[in-house]
């Protein structure tokens, strides 16, 4: 799954109908967006412990790694990552007093695109604008952007944290 591609797809949503989009567009370009940020983490993730490269990507191994990511602990753990100073249990595991501004503009931004998606994909009565649209994919693409910038450290124990349950 290509990140970027899943911006591209949620960009054509809304621009693919003339004057107002239908809801199922709007509803599914705000959900590709979180869905582009949610594989760039788990990309980063396979890439950095498995490869990156094609062979890697096709083992057990990097699909294993990539499927063991659960959307509800990613959420939690990123409302926690994006505190300053981190929840005292969290710095421990860490060594961190709080991670920097790139990691906690990336977690903030895969809270609300999940919220966002949540709305989008499962509730009857949320009514999506081309605004809300695209206000989810410059979310995904500039916030989510802010993670490949961050120190290469800090990115992989946002990535371990999301991943291993704290003791």
């Amino acid at each position: 799954m290509e990140p970027n591609d899943l911006i591209w797809h949620a960009e054509k949503l809304v621009k693919s109908s003339r004057g107002k989009p239908k809801q199922v567009d709007l509803r599914r370009a705000i959900s590709a967006s979180y869905y582009s940020l949610f594989h760039r983490l788990l990309r980063a993730a396979a890439d950095d412990l498995i490869g990156g490269n094609a062979a890697a990507r096709r083992s057990a191994a990097y699909k294993l790694l990539y499927r063991g990511f659960d959307h509800s602990r990613m959420r939690s753990i990123s409302v926690d990552i994006a505190k300053a100073p981190l929840p005292q249990k969290l710095a421990e595991a860490t060594g961190l007093a709080q991670f920097s501004q790139q990691i906690q503009v990336t977690a903030r931004a895969l809270v609300e695109l999940q919220q966002q998606r949540h709305s989008a994909d499962y509730d009857p009565q949320f009514r999506a604008s081309k605004s809300d649209a695209r206000v989810a994919i410059e979310l995904a693409r500039y916030r989510g952007g802010m993670f490949d910038v961050a120190p290469v450290r800090e990115r992989r124990l946002y990535l371990l944290c999301m991943l291993m349950p704290q003791r």
